[in-house]
C-alpha cells in the first residue's frame, strides 16, 4: 500500500468533532482573581492555589491507600498458599508467621513421584494455547466486520 492512502475498508469512516483536541480557552481574569482571593490570594505566604494543590495531593495520597490495599487484599491469598506449600506438613497448622525459613520442598517432591502432573500441566499448557490462538484468531477476523458496520450504519467500530 502507498504511503498517504487509506484502505479501502476505512475510507468512509468520518471522525466525530468530539474527538478532536480543541485549544483550552483561557479564563477570564474576574474569574482568575475571584479564584486567586477564594485560595489564599496573591497576597497569601503561601501563594495563589495552594489549597488546590493540598487537596490534589490529599485525593492521590487516598487514591495510592486504596490501590495499595486493594493490592494486598489480592495478593494474600497467593502469598499464603505459595508459604504453606512450603512448610513442612507437621507445621502446617502450628506455624502461622508471614515469613517461614527454611522452606521445605517435600510437598512438591511427593507430588512429582506419586502422581502424573507433569503430563497433566503440559496438556493444560497445550490446551491454554489452542484456545489463545482460536480466540485471537476471532476477534482479528471480526475486525473488518465491525468496521463494516461502522462505516455503513454508524454503530461504534
Amino acid at each position: 500500500m502507498k504511503s498517504g492512502t487509506t484502505p479501502r475498508l476505512l475510507r468512509h469512516i468520518s471522525i466525530p468533532d468530539s474527538f478532536l483536541v480543541r485549544e483550552l480557552e483561557p479564563r477570564p481574569e474576574a474569574n482568575r482573581a475571584a479564584t486567586s482571593r477564594s485560595l489564599g490570594g496573591e497576597h497569601s505566604p503561601l501563594g495563589a492555589g495552594w489549597l488546590k494543590s493540598l487537596m490534589r495531593g490529599i485525593r492521590r495520597l487516598g487514591l495510592y491507600l486504596t490501590a495499595a490495599v486493594i493490592f494486598v487484599y489480592s495478593f494474600f491469598p497467593v502469598y499464603w498458599m505459595v508459604l504453606s506449600s512450603v512448610r513442612a506438613p507437621e507445621k502446617l497448622f502450628l506455624d502461622t508467621s508471614l515469613i517461614h525459613w527454611p522452606p521445605d520442598f517435600s510437598a512438591y517432591k511427593t507430588l512429582l513421584q506419586l502422581t502424573d502432573y507433569p503430563s497433566h500441566f503440559v496438556n493444560s499448557l497445550i490446551v491454554a494455547s489452542v484456545n489463545i490462538v482460536q480466540e485471537g484468531s476471532i476477534m482479528i477476523a471480526s475486525d473488518p466486520f465491525r468496521i463494516y458496520c461502522a462505516a455503513n450504519y454508524g454503530a461504534k467500530a
